[in-house]
């Protein structure tokens, strides 16, 4: 057993035995379709903590020839499939993380020698009489192949950690390309290759401009069919193991949920658009454990990329954080991101990144991006914080007055705030918009989500109200309904709200319902909005 071949299935046993373990193993299936064919090469990237570093050791113990992983796998999902049998513990395997390692050298410009080395030895140790004058390992493979006819399986674990750890060094990431183009598209590649598997965060396609890792098929956060299901928890999923450790589903949904993957599917000779539902796995597993619900993002990895994008404020980003924060809508093209950290950004490749990160969901058919839950609404919270983007920070800090001002039917103090919040958003949002009021009012709701549930444009009576608060379970608190009015009054609002019999959709509904009307006169010269409330007191 060896520290870069044949390690064994140790690790993924582990996991197996964990408290906590969800059968991933279907990947095993699709990928054993892909071996030894011109699919072989394979990156996924997902945000951190998706499980991706689990599903690189499972891989390992199934196709690891030094080990017997049967008694790991009989139990699992991949026992099933047909091709189980074929190729269980049937190949040398190479794997290592890449970000382990390169933390191992203090130089960049060291790194790829001393890796290179090291995998020589062990290959001298277990095939000596093949690695005559070999100085690098994709010719050492090579020629183990050639004698012998051994096919390696090869896996890098976050094999993106060189454009982290040595940004700026340009010639230490030129180095790490042209050893994965040596060995993944050199010479003999194709024969010595069986699978090669990669992960990481971002995307390969744009590293370099000539393209040398482009024989990989690339599985990211934008097209993800057929791995969808492979990495995080879909719903059925989180819905058990919240069952059995006694969990509020809905609210793990509310904090976790929120990452819905487009995916086309042929079935029965036609294309179907289905959206396939994802939770973090990470915090989902961290939530059962320890039996709260809190932001476990910010604890996993370094911010600081992320920070540097968002203070720069590049082309409008701000803009589009606070439209998301408010609950709305961003729009952007997604565009191939180069990873070098150092080109000449735009809003879309910024927008982008924050995707590929996780910190965006984006829906391709409307080009449109959101936050996905409250998990990252809070991690992007305290980024807007580090930014100091003051402005922001106090509008939102405003919110919690303003929701215990609406439940106690305070109209004064609700008019006050959107007026503060209104003239503090002002220079980043377009100030006599209908739109701007909704976005106004949404983040006035900020801090709601701790104990609601939020909705612009819910379905109730005859028509839609604009923004419903439904509270939580077991919180006591009222339901609140929003009609939002442009260049009228509040009175007209409420009475649209009885008019159209907005309160019937919460007949069901066992608690108070407060009734809010908000107006916004764009030619008042003091921007002063009014605001109308009325409580339905459920006897």
């Amino acid at each position: 057993m060896g520290l870069y071949i044949d390690q064994g299935n140790y690790s993924f046993a582990q996991a197996v035995r964990d408290e906590i373990y969800v059968d991933k193993s279907a990947l095993i299936g699709y990928l054993n379709r892909m071996l030894c064919t011109r699919r072989k090469f394979v990156c996924v990237t997902r945000p951190r903590r998706f499980g991706k570093s689990l599903a690189a050791q499972m891989l390992c113990a199934y196709y690891d020839r030094s080990c017997d992983s049967r008694p790991l796998f009989e139990q699992l999902a991949i026992a099933k499939d047909e091709t189980f049998e074929t190729h269980l513990n049937k190949y040398p395997v190479i794997s290592f993380d890449v970000h382990e390692e390169r933390s191992r050298v203090s130089d960049g410009m060291a790194f790829v020698p001393w890796l290179q080395n090291r995998i020589l030895c062990e290959l001298a140790e277990k095939w000596p009489d093949c690695m005559t004058d070999c100085t690098t390992v994709p010719e050492a493979l090579a020629k183990i192949n050639a004698k012998t006819g051994i096919q390696f399986v090869v896996s890098l674990d976050e094999w993106h950690s060189i454009y982290r750890m040595d940004e700026g060094n340009v010639k230490a990431q030129e180095a790490w390309i042209e050893f994965l183009r040596a060995l993944f598209k050199g010479q003999g590649a194709d024969r010595y290759i069986a699978l090669a598997y990669m992960t990481g965060v971002l995307p390969i396609r744009n590293y370099a401009s000539e393209s040398p890792l482009s024989n990989f098929y690339e599985y990211n956060i934008f097209d993800t069919l057929p791995l969808e299901k492979c990495y995080g928890f879909t719903l059925d999923e989180v819905e058990s193991l919240c069952t059995k450790y006694g969990m509020d589903f809905d609210e793990m949904k509310r904090w976790y949920d929120g990452y819905v993957f487009e995916v086309n599917p042929l079935i029965q000779g036609k294309r179907l658009t289905q959206y396939i539902p994802i939770c973090n796995p990470n915090s989902v597993v961290r939530s059962v454990l320890s039996g709260t619900f809190e932001c476990y993002w910010n604890d996993t990895g370094s911010l600081d990329p992320v920070r540097r994008y968002v203070q720069m404020d590049i082309e409008g980003t701000k803009n589009a954080i606070v439209q998301m924060l408010s609950g709305g809508m961003a729009k952007f093209r997604h565009v191939p991101f180069n990873n070098t950290f150092n080109d000449s950004l735009t809003y879309d490749s910024v927008m982008t990144f924050l995707t590929h990160l996780g910190y965006i969901n984006y829906n391709k058919s409307t080009q449109e991006g959101k936050i996905p839950n409250e998990e990252i609404r809070v991690a992007i919270y305290d980024i807007v914080k580090a930014s100091r983007w003051n402005d922001v920070i106090r509008a939102i800090d405003a919110s919690e007055k303003f929701i215990d001002s609406l439940v106690h039917g305070d109209e004064a103090a609700v008019a006050g705030i959107l007026d503060k919040i209104h003239c503090e958003l002002a220079s980043i949002l377009t100030f006599n918009n209908e739109n701007t009021l909704a976005c106004v009012v949404m983040y006035a709701c900020y801090t709601a989500r701790k104990d609601y549930f939020v909705f612009r444009e819910l379905p109730s009576g005859v028509g839609f109200v604009d923004i419903a608060l439904v509270p939580l379970p077991d919180r006591g608190l009222p339901a609140v309904l929003v009609e939002l009015k442009w260049n009228k009054d509040a009175d007209t609002a409420i009475k649209q709200i009885h008019d159209r019999k907005y309160p019937s959709a919460f007949e069901s509904y066992q608690g108070d319902i407060v009734l809010v009307g908000v107006n916004y006169d764009k030619n008042s010269t003091d921007k002063m909005h009014t605001c109308k409330i009325e409580r339905v007191v459920k006897v």
